[in-house]
């Protein structure tokens, strides 16, 4: 186990080199399998995925905290009422994970997103659904996909 963890470890940092981080807070969510027009999840930024950001270097937004009576499940995840997405993805950077069907191109049509600032101004990402996994193969290729994602311009 102990050598899992060092190897993940180096790889973060080595992903962590080579990034470009988005300026300001980057608020996760994840879009819900039943499909794009069902409520979406905010992310914690204590969750798996947040902490693995956050060691990174970026600032993750807890959007999961701005819903109102929300409770996270075991994987840091907070059920959004459709009509509060405005309200809870404030953030001026936004991951997406998607999940099934969904996709960042059908999330940036969708009347009910497409307002997100994160949207408008093209400060948007997408990681695949493995990106919340809580596993070791999982963990290293969210590092792969992250690296990939921000991969800072020569």
């Amino acid at each position: 186990m102990a050598v899992l963890v060092s190897a993940f470890e180096t790889r973060a940092k080595e992903v962590a080199g080579k990034v470009a981080l988005p300026e300001g807070e980057i608020a996760l969510l994840q879009a819900n399998a039943a499909g794009i027009h069902e409520d979406p999840f905010a992310i914690a930024s204590d969750s798996g995925l947040g902490r693995t950001l956050s060691g990174l270097g970026f600032k993750v937004f807890d959007a999961a905290a701005k819903v109102q009576g929300g409770r996270a499940d075991a994987d840091g995840r907070v059920v959004v009422p459709i009509a509060s997405v405005l309200d809870v993805f404030t953030a001026p950077n936004l991951i997406m994970v998607s999940n099934g069907p969904v996709s960042m191109g059908q999330l940036c049509c969708d009347p009910g997103f497409r307002q997100l600032d994160a949207v408008i101004n093209y400060r948007r990402w997408e990681l695949d659904e493995s990106a919340v996994r809580p596993d070791y193969l999982a963990a290293l290729r969210l590092l792969d996909m992250v690296e990939s994602a921000f991969a800072r311009k020569a």
